[in-house]
């Protein structure tokens, strides 16, 4: 017999198993250590797109471009001089005098001030640098 489906409405344990699946895809992209700066310099790219929509804090930005930086010297991170890395790579460089220390600090620590202002160049650069354009869309 099959059961009734409305639109709306999931099959019993389907978000289970989709977070399982997430689960699994995560713990396989961060097991590959070599390729860390990939991984997260293409996050805080998208972390900087979502700004727009305030779809989560700026602290959350804020470290992963922490992270990012700290990975960039880092000889044992997988390079593949694409163009979409060097330009990331460039955007990140751009928000270095802007951003300043204020990645690595505690954000318990840092003013609400500060943020809004680290903001619009998270909002910007990153589009001018990889696309060559930028706007809300």
């Amino acid at each position: 017999m099959r059961t009734p489906y409305s639109p709306g409405m999931r099959p019993a344990g389907v978000r289970q198993r989709v977070r399982e699946l997430q689960d699994q895809e995560w713990d396989l992209v961060h097991s590959w250590t070599d390729r860390a700066l990939r991984v997260h310099i293409t996050s805080f790219v998208n972390l900087c797109a979502r700004q727009w929509h305030h779809d989560h804090p700026m602290t959350t930005v804020l470290r992963r471009y922490h992270e990012v930086i700290a990975l960039l010297g880092d000889p044992r991170q997988l390079r593949t001089r694409t163009d979409f890395e060097t330009r990331s790579v460039e955007c990140v460089e751009r928000l270095r005098p802007l951003i300043g220390d204020l990645a690595g600090r505690n954000a318990a620590d840092v003013p609400f001030e500060q943020l809004e202002q680290a903001r619009d160049p998270l909002l910007w650069i990153p589009p001018m640098t990889i696309l060559g354009e930028a706007s809300p869309g």
